[in-house]
């Protein structure tokens, strides 16, 4: 069943002040059953200190080999239903690209085709690309490379299939190989084909697993690729209200799934503040850094939301046995409403971080 979307922009101020909610009932509402807030503190902290840029702790590692394409596909914030809609649109918004087959023709006639450059879109964590074709299938003139680490072989390999779209390109690595460093400055015609010349960079909900000691140095050699882009060539971007640099990703504490304390805790611990990553956009050279939170009011059933804890959906339910997530399910249920068709309703809470080179 596709959600019915009433997407709100808020200010990051109202977010706070809204951000209590039905997270925050289930917070006083649900106890503790298997482990105590000292065990709860520690194993989060744990967490955050992981380095999962590129050199991924075990439990990460297994969590995302352990999900096909099908079984992330068919998860409610990831299938493509009227969520992944809202979410291309203010995506395409942000970052200045085609919304519709009739934008991109009045903007190719306005240049002779044979002429207008290409610009070229680079998604870190993108993994199976489906969510950049739908970004990208109705801009003719823009490609797009998809950067992950957990690509299977089928994917990677997907580049010398006849079929496959000649507009995007996989390649199996980790965003730590965009870090910057004395040894690889000046060395641009010595990088592969995916290090250097992109107009567009995209970071979806990946952020919060770039180690923090890394995430400055990463930020700075993404900077670096897109500039050396802009300064090579000339584009047809004079959008002043776009950007080259988007990160979406989501609050560390004011959010309003229906969750339980652990669970709440583990997120928190791992989630980087949005304070602290434009301070670290900053400092590797970007301009322009600024931020909003968009809201999409989501409604689905129990019974599929409560499956996709138990199946791990994302990596904060990686830190829980199958034991704790069934407990967490059966606590969840008792307390969270339900309407008479069995859905449940909440807010999905989306930070957009833009910034220019």
């Amino acid at each position: 069943h596709s959600p019915t979307p009433t997407p709100t922009p808020i200010n990051s101020t109202m977010a706070a002040v809204a951000g209590r909610g039905r997270a925050l009932q289930l917070l006083t509402t649900i106890t503790h059953s298997t482990r105590s807030r000292k065990t709860i503190h520690s194993r989060a902290i744990s967490i955050r200190s992981q380095s999962v840029g590129g050199t991924l702790n075990k439990t990460m590692e297994t969590h995302y080999n352990s999900h096909s394409a099908s079984s992330y596909e068919s998860a409610f914030f990831y299938s493509e239903d009227e969520y992944m809609k809202f979410l291309c649109e203010r995506t395409r918004d942000k970052l200045g690209i085609s919304s519709s087959v009739e934008d991109n023709k009045e903007e190719t006639n306005k240049n002779d085709v044979q002429n207008a450059p290409r610009r070229r879109l680079l998604d870190i964590g993108g993994g199976t690309g489906n969510f950049t074709r739908m970004l990208t299938k109705n801009d003719s003139l823009l490609d797009a490379a998809i950067i992950d680490p957990f690509l299977s072989s089928s994917i990677a390999d997907a580049d010398d299939d006849e079929e496959s779209d000649p507009k995007m390109r996989f390649v199996k690595a980790g965003a730590e190989e965009f870090k910057s460093s004395p040894d690889s400055r000046g060395t641009g015609d010595l990088l592969p084909w995916w290090r250097a010349n992109y107009d567009l960079v995209l970071l979806k909900e990946v952020v919060h697993h770039l180690p923090l000691s890394d995430r400055v140095d990463i930020f700075r050699g993404i900077h670096g690729l897109v500039d050396d882009r802009i300064s090579s060539a000339s584009t047809t971007l004079d959008d002043a209200s776009s950007s080259s640099f988007l990160i979406i990703t989501r609050p560390a504490r004011d959010i309003d799934y229906p969750l339980w304390p652990a669970a709440l805790e583990v997120w928190a611990q791992n989630q980087p503040s949005v304070e602290s990553l434009e301070e670290d956009l900053i400092a590797a050279g970007f301009q322009n850094v600024s931020h909003t939170i968009e809201v999409y009011e989501c409604e689905t059933e129990l019974a599929r939301w409560l499956d996709m804890i138990q199946q791990r959906f994302w990596s904060t339910f990686s830190e829980f046995t199958d034991l704790e997530l069934k407990e967490a399910c059966d606590q969840i249920a008792r307390v969270v409403v339900v309407d008479e068709a069995g859905k449940i309703k909440f807010e999905d809470r989306l930070v957009f971080i833009t910034a220019c080179k």
